[in-house]
């Protein structure tokens, strides 16, 4: 009990420090007991906040604009912090939200303030990529614990931003807002992958600028795209990048149509 209250006032001290100046033994990093908890203690609270809030259809799209404008917010906040706190100039190499989970903030407005196609292209967004981006960055969110500790502001940020990629996602299927099942799968699972494909153009332009950055991990520079990748080329990986988004979601629609044209026959 005296280590774990040791530990908290350590994180807590240490809350708004930029990586650079966190000392060396952090207490509460990646697969440390107290994250571990944190997360399990998180994903029930989204899971039945989510829920209820899909048996009340009036106030999803509300919720929505509040958490919309809450993402922006903080976002902004956080690039700033991160700029002003470590000291450094402004890092166009990875501060810009150029990342495929950063898509979810621009596509929350289409689900939010339309009632058509670009709705359907925001769930599917959501419902496919998204999902399996809040999922990895919440469930192991390597990118942030393996410097902050699980209590921290940046640890926040992703917590913040992931939980809500996975709560939207919750909220969508269980109101029923989207489905899996489509008339047409391969067009669904086509809009699903149009916003990262248009996410990959300036995302592509900084990359292969003389910024040289690895947006959308395109280029093959971080350690867990190499153990996947070997030393491929940076053009190569972008290629098999390019696949792994667009071919991603036909992965979800495809299989589920099947899947209801085989029970509906037994």
């Amino acid at each position: 009990m005296h280590s774990f209250l040791l530990d908290l006032l350590i994180m807590i001290q240490n809350y708004f420090v930029h990586k650079n100046n966190l000392p060396v033994n952090m207490p509460g990093r990646l697969f440390t007991p107290i994250q571990i908890v944190l997360e399990v203690i998180l994903i029930i609270f989204i899971v039945k906040s989510a829920l209820t809030l899909a048996k009340k259809q009036e106030m999803i799209l509300p919720t929505f604009k509040i958490l919309f404008l809450t993402l922006v917010i903080f976002e902004i906040v956080i690039i700033v912090w991160d700029t002003l706190s470590s000291g450094m100039p402004f890092d166009y190499k990875t501060n810009l939200s150029l990342y495929p989970c950063s898509i979810f903030m621009f596509v929350l407005p289409m689900i939010i303030w339309n009632d058509g196609i670009y709705r359907q292209i925001g769930c599917g967004y959501v419902c496919t990529l998204g999902i399996v981006g809040a999922l990895i960055n919440f469930l192991y969110p390597f990118s942030k614990l393996t410097d902050y500790a699980c209590i921290s502001f940046a640890a926040t940020h992703t917590f913040f931003y992931h939980g809500s990629m996975l709560f939207v996602f919750i909220v969508i299927m269980a109101s029923k807002m989207h489905s899996y099942v489509q008339d047409n799968s391969v067009r669904m699972a086509c809009l699903s992958a149009l916003p990262t494909m248009m996410m990959s153009i300036p995302a592509n332009i900084i990359n292969y600028s003389s910024i040289q950055a690895d947006y959308m991990y395109f280029t093959n520079q971080l350690f867990l795209s190499q153990m996947v990748f070997g030393q491929l080329e940076a053009i190569i990986t972008t290629m098999i990048m390019y696949m792994v988004y667009f071919f991603l979601p036909f992965l979800f629609y495809i299989p589920a149509k099947k899947l209801v044209s085989i029970i509906k026959k037994s």
